[in-house]
């Protein structure tokens, strides 16, 4: 998994992130969570979602949004590579 800041440096509360799932990568072997909202958009490939008890099966030119404190992880169930954009908006300190 490679995760790619899309702007030249930090930005305060806001990550703009180009992801990269290699066939058969995920997040995270179990559900996590984190203060904030998560977007994405997936560029090509696929990209399973799991949120709380849900899966979503999202591909090229598919987007949804969810909040981060809701325990989460993303799977590429495929032989190929997936792409994606996201942002994450932290919540305020």
């Amino acid at each position: 998994v490679r995760w790619e800041r899309l702007t030249p440096g930090p930005l305060p509360n806001v990550d703009f992130l180009e992801l990269v799932y290699a066939p058969g990568a995920e997040s995270s072997p179990v559900l996590y969570r984190h203060p904030g909202q998560e977007m994405l958009l997936i560029l090509s490939g696929r990209l399973d979602i799991y949120v709380g008890f849900e899966r979503y099966e999202l591909g090229p030119g598919d987007s949804m949004h969810f909040p981060s404190v809701l325990p989460h992880r993303y799977v590429n169930p495929t032989g190929t590579e997936t792409r994606a954009v996201t942002t994450i908006i932290r919540d305020e300190p």
